[in-house]
């Protein structure tokens, strides 16, 4: 990075502070309540600005993950390999899974070897809500996060939140039953504590827990304790095109503990502290007996976050240690840093925010990250916004090596890509009706490709040349009659990527298209539900060299009916039983059926 950039950095941030201190004692401004409220990484990641998607996980799932509340509502590409167990990936706007920065409480579940984070890991009884948000990945300790952030809410953590003198009980069941896959689980909340125990069977099987608890407050410090646990085994035969890939016997085994300590404290004058510490280990088994292998890779988080809300300005400071090891790894270990300061201000019906900070990692340096992002609320209910986001995205830990086996040496002519990014929307809210129309552009210099050599099968990630990408994005839901919702939302991208000697590869433009039809009986608690929904690809963008699979239409049926305290659940995927194929060489397995139950304890 050139010395006058580091140099323009540091005056804006001499700026944002003169922002805080004219504004002290000002009442123009408001922040969002999530940021005096939530945790140290809601208020880090929260964004006024642009609007976020946050979707209850409710539906019964066909593979036993959260993957088809993901798929049912978003237009975003998923990794999907069609039976249970088996690794499943939110792409998102980017090129890479690691581009969408997949946080829990704080906790990056990203692995820091690469990869992305396996939805598949827990079951989708773990989990309450999600929310979706376009944009950089911010704080939450990925520096590697560019086009989206999605959080993850655990229902223990959920059952506490909210007043903190309610003693109120609340308890639930689920059970799940498919074709080749079956889930039971039960969780309660006494007061300030709440824990949930579960388990999976069939063709992914492991038992899977948490546990969250509001600790007595120390003075003006509010604590809470949170400890996630998960293992499972599945059957991962691999593709059946090349036949060579195919093996049947091949399995693996997926863990994950994390203990998680939050707290907050008053510091006075309007100003609060928050802070989240954890230890996340995460283990990957995999073993194949048909071409006599087997591998352990195991990687250890330690991480700390902090944001101080005062006025207008929010600070940010996390840090987070790695250690990876395993069979086919030998890596020292990482540390990194991030660093956060901006406003939030509002002006009449302006939203300015935004924030300057930097990105270090060790062995590969720092570089800086800035936003801006204005709101404008119009006349008759319509908002406009824009966002504008200059960042490096860091190579993950074992790109930085070159794969010789069964050796890692470092590659040492890695840099970090340089990512400029634009967001243009608007969107319209009423009664009955909710539109949106969002433009993203995103423009990468030394994007990071990997290269392998067929014969020796030795890899690297290498800088090639430039890359650009362009989506548009509308979305609509209309309340039609009391018991008629439609929803709709899709996404149009076109994008060039360069290749190893900068060359510029156009990728066909692709259309991904999400609807449901929602219909339930009238009042505050319906008795019943069904939906019809489908999702739509024109063409599917594939792992393997540059050609794009098949387009394909997929329909789905949900149906849920409530008998006292118990509610009924049926989902059948693949309506039709068409033959595709989401991810290359990976067919789905024709028509799915689940019934479930959810019930009150």
């Amino acid at each position: 990075m050139a010395r006058a950039d580091r140099v323009s950095a540091l005056a804006l941030g001499v700026s944002l502070a003169l922002v805080n201190a004219s504004y002290a004692d000002s009442n123009s401004y408001e922040l969002p309540p999530i940021r005096m409220q939530g945790s140290a990484s809601d208020s880090l990641i929260e964004d006024p600005v642009v609007p976020s998607v946050e979707r209850a996980i409710d539906k019964p799932s066909t593979n036993g993950s959260i993957s088809n509340s993901f798929s049912d509502l978003l237009p975003i590409p998923l990794t999907d390999y069609g039976y249970p167990g088996t690794v499943t990936q939110v792409r998102g706007l980017g090129r890479t899974v690691e581009d969408t920065n997949v946080e829990a409480l704080g906790v990056p579940l990203n692995l820091p070897q690469g990869g992305g984070f396996d939805l598949s890991t827990f079951p989708q009884f773990f989990w309450s809500s999600y929310e979706f948000r376009l944009g950089p990945g911010g704080m939450a300790f990925d520096p590697r996060a560019s086009t989206g952030v999605i959080s993850l809410k655990p229902w223990t953590a959920q059952a506490i939140d909210g007043d903190s003198n309610s003693s109120s009980n609340e308890g639930r069941f689920t059970l799940l039953a498919g074709r080749s896959l079956g889930q039971i689980s039960a969780a309660a909340r006494y007061g300030d504590v709440a824990f949930l125990m579960g388990g999976t069977f069939g063709q992914a099987h492991g038992p899977t827990g948490s546990f969250s608890v509001r600790l007595p407050d120390l003075g003006s410090v509010r604590l809470r304790a949170h400890l996630l646990a998960t293992s499972i085994d599945a059957s991962t035969p691999g593709p059946t095109s090349p036949p060579s890939f195919f093996s049947p016997n091949a399995r693996q085994t997926s863990a994950r503990l994390a203990p998680i300590l939050e707290g907050s404290a008053d510091l006075g004058g309007a100003a609060v502290l928050k802070s989240s510490a954890f230890f996340d280990r995460s283990w990957i088994n995999y073993e194949n007996p048909d071409q006599s292998y087997s591998g352990v890779t195991r990687a250890d988080q330690y991480g700390i976050e902090n944001a101080i809300v005062s006025g207008p300005m929010t600070y940010g400071v996390t840090a987070k240690h790695v250690v990876l090891t395993g069979t086919s790894y030998s890596v020292p270990d990482e540390s990194s840093l991030n660093l956060r300061a901006g406003p939030t201000l509002r002006f009449g019906s302006y939203t300015l925010d935004g924030y300057i900070g930097a990105d270090a990692v060790s062995g590969t340096g720092w570089e800086p990250a800035a936003t801006l992002g204005l709101r404008e609320s119009l006349p008759g209910q319509v908002d406009i916004y824009t966002r504008g986001s200059y960042s490096w995205r860091f190579p993950t830990l074992t790109d930085r090596y070159a794969e010789i086996p069964p050796y890692s040496v470092a590659n040492s002519g890695l840099s970090p890509e340089q990512v400029m990014s634009w967001l243009l929307g608007s969107e319209f809210r009423s009664e009955r009706w909710h539109w949106a129309l969002e433009g993203m552009a995103q423009f990468r210099n030394r994007a990071q490709l990997y290269i392998s050599d067929p014969v020796t099968y030795v890899g690297q990630t290498v800088n090639a040349g430039h890359t650009d990408e362009l989506s548009l994005m509308p979305s609509m839901s209309w309340d039609a009659w009391p018991e008629l919702q439609l929803f709709q939302s899709a996404r149009f991208s076109s994008s060039q990527v360069a290749s190893f000697n900068d060359q510029r590869i156009p990728y066909d433009p692709f259309l991904t298209y999400v609807a449901e039809a929602r219909f339930h009986a009238r009042g505050e608690s319906p008795l019943w539900r069904a939906n019809l929904g489908m999702r739509a690809l024109s063409s599917a963008p594939s792992d393997y060299a540059n050609t794009p699979l098949p387009g394909y239409a997929l329909a789905h049926m949900d149906l849920e009916y409530r008998l006292g305290k118990v509610t009924l659940q049926g989902r059948i995927e693949n309506l039709l039983g068409r033959d595709v194929q989401v991810t290359a060489g990976y067919p789905l397995p024709g028509r799915l059926f689940v019934l479930g139950a959810v019930g009150e304890i």
